[in-house]
């Protein structure tokens, strides 16, 4: 009896050892902050224009915003790390990302019929667009101009992405 009480206290111990407190978690695991995030780059990057926009472009720019500090183009493959850690800590719940944001009406899906999420095409909708013209948060505000200035300074290059998420290591001439 006296075994099987001090058993439970250990897993009890353990238990609250590896438990994370609920506000660490919202820190640093917050789905609803990464879907407004990612829904704050779409608007910025198809604000002054109606074209369709690759998963894999607004990913892009997503990453590069949420990097710290900003680095233009002359050392940013100097944070290399950094941006893959953003890559796979955001692609592995992309498409639930994508479901959200589609399920709410905020973007739409133009190719759906593609099987690889980094190629399907999007498009903010007016709903968006609303939802976002409203906001007046600092940090939301900052995020916004931000990707703004890096889509004008860093343009959208398959190869500069492919090495920067690591599936290529260099440029070829």
């Amino acid at each position: 009896m006296i075994k099987k009480e001090m058993s439970n206290g250990v897993i009890q111990m353990l238990k609250k050892k590896n438990s994370i407190p609920i506000s660490i978690k919202f820190l640093f695991e917050n789905f609803n902050l990464i879907c407004f995030q990612y829904l704050i780059v779409i608007y910025s990057i198809q604000i002054r224009t109606k074209k369709d926009l690759l998963v894999q472009e607004s990913l892009y720019y997503l990453i590069l915003s949420l990097m710290e500090p900003y680095n233009n183009s002359d050392n940013i493959l100097e944070n290399k790390n950094q941006f893959q850690y953003l890559y796979y800590k955001i692609e592995k719940d992309l498409g639930n990302i994508i479901m959200s944001l589609c399920n709410l009406n905020l973007i739409s899906i133009s190719n759906e019929k593609e099987s690889d999420k980094l190629n399907l095409k999007i498009n903010i909708t007016e709903k968006g667009k609303k939802i976002i013209a409203k906001q007046n948060n600092s940090s939301f505000i900052e995020l916004q101009s931000k990707s703004t200035l890096i889509k004008k300074e860093m343009p959208y290059k398959v190869t500069l992405f492919k090495i920067l998420k690591g599936e290529i290591n260099e440029f070829k001439n």
